[in-house]
């Protein structure tokens, strides 16, 4: 009570009731108990607040418990190796086409998730929803295979631990995850549905990402690890005040450490537009770094450090000295050079100067730690079809225009909205090149992936609009 200290009278009853008489036994009595308890939990892991989590750090800990000491009695009692469990959802748009996206892939659950074994019930009630109340979200059934004989991530019923007595209810523990299998919509239901697969302790896929999480970190500090996680989610300003306090508490005495830090806010900064920060902190990265490193063994964020400032200079059109740091990338040995040509060829592309800009695009493409990167290969065909637009080469425009699109494919599906910048793209050209029909093809397969992928008052409906005007 006295950490969340809410203005509603019922919370306040409810949360000093919590202090006074919780008990590890009742774990999750209390998060399945209509309240406020679990809604602040819910809104923490959401949110990724490490203060509001740290709060519940017991509490996290004791339902942990109580569910794995339920799996094990859970267990005994199936026959068969697979089971389903059953969820209803409501998503955005933009959500539901991030998980388009990601079929096949692996995604993680950062909260407990309530399931149920009763299909007919979930179903019922997503159906029964009036859409018109639901401000633009989409329904969503979700159904969960699991297989008992692989070793996972524990759930178990939680029908005699429960506030309710629901005895159809499944909890799984947070950090659970699984495969997205399949997304689909249900023409007769009028609903989308999803089978995700809980990933078992020796997937495969599993073992290689976290293999490949070890590489990456390669000795990172866990706490600075959790900082660049926030930014892969997006929560920049949490990322932004987390990295300021491990700076302003002086934790680190390694000055790689320090330089990480700083290297993490420069991220933040750039996204946020706060270019100025960004090259501040970049400069005091390298600062640490250079300080830190013998000339013959550059630290890999050196590179990363001039990449960044070159990138930057070049957003602010400041091309001598974007070209000055893209210079002093290139003469680093590093498997991400492919990102340097490419920033090369878009400051000689401002320059007009476009068969310079096409070599360098070339050699970005020719680099061989590339050619798993489709969205960027994507981006440099997309980059090339303009220039050759530019030279009135409209074929070979066109042709790079195909590559791109054909890349995007390997990673999204065909209504995903980075497809619908290359159609438009597609469509100004074949207008410029008096092909009508063609021109109206292509910009109406581009407000069609709009309409399928984007909130209605998104601002990219504006520019295709214009075309169509």
């Amino acid at each position: 009570y006295q950490y969340f200290k809410p203005d509603n009278s019922h919370d306040q009853r409810i949360l000093k009731e919590f202090d006074k008489d919780y008990q590890s036994g009742k774990s999750i009595w209390w998060y399945t108990k209509d309240c406020c308890i679990s809604k602040l939990l819910n809104k923490a892991f959401k949110s990724l607040n490490i203060d509001d989590i740290i709060i519940f750090n017991k509490f996290i800990f004791d339902i942990n418990k109580q569910i794995k000491d339920q799996h094990k009695l859970f267990l005994k009692t199936k026959t068969n190796s697979i089971i389903q469990f059953y969820r209803g959802q409501f998503l955005s748009k933009d959500e539901l086409n991030r998980l388009k996206s990601n079929v096949g892939q692996l995604i993680s659950m950062n909260s407990f998730l309530i399931t149920s074994t009763n299909k007919e019930k979930i179903l019922n009630n997503l159906t029964n929803r009036s859409s018109l109340l639901l401000n633009d979200l989409i329904k969503i059934f979700i159904e969960i295979n699991v297989n008992i004989q692989s070793p996972s991530r524990p759930f178990s019923p939680i029908k005699s631990l429960n506030n309710y007595l629901n005895e159809d209810d499944i909890l799984f523990t947070c950090g659970c995850i699984f495969r997205l299998d399949e997304i689909y919509f249900n023409e007769d239901l009028q609903i989308w549905n999803m089978k995700i697969t809980l990933c078992g302790d020796n997937d495969s896929d599993l073992k290689e990402f976290f293999l490949y999480l070890n590489s990456e970190l390669n000795g990172i500090n866990k706490y600075i690890y959790f900082g660049f996680y926030l930014f892969q989610m997006q929560k920049y300003k949490l990322c932004q005040e987390h990295f300021e306090k491990l700076l302003e508490n002086q934790i680190f005495n390694d000055p790689i450490d320090v330089a990480y830090c700083h290297y993490g806010l420069s991220r933040v900064n750039y996204i946020l537009g706060e270019y100025k920060s960004s090259i501040n902190n970049l400069n005091k990265s390298l600062d640490c770094l250079i300080e830190y490193s013998q000339e013959e063994f550059k630290h890999k964020l050196i590179f990363q450090c001039y990449n960044d400032l070159g990138q930057i200079y070049l957003k602010q059109n400041q091309f001598l000295l974007s070209l000055q740091f893209y210079n002093k990338a290139i003469n680093i040995n590093n498997e991400h050079l492919y990102q340097t040509y490419s920033g090369l060829a878009h400051i000689y592309y401002k320059l007009d100067n476009f068969h310079l800009s096409l070599e360098y695009l070339q050699k970005s493409l020719d680099n061989k730690f590339i050619s798993s990167s489709y969205a960027f290969i994507a981006m440099n065909y997309i980059s090339m079809g303009k220039i050759y637009t530019k030279l009135n080469e409209q074929d070979k425009a066109l042709e790079m225009f195909d590559k791109a699109i054909d890349n995007q494919l390997k990673i999204v599906n065909d209504d995903h909205p980075d497809l619908s910048y290359t159609y438009r793209s597609k469509s100004l050209l074949y207008y410029y090149l008096n092909d009508q029909d063609k021109a109206l093809e292509f910009i109406e397969q581009t407000y069609y992936i709009q309409c399928q992928s984007l909130p209605n008052y998104h601002l990219d409906f504006r520019k295709t609009y214009e075309i169509l005007i």
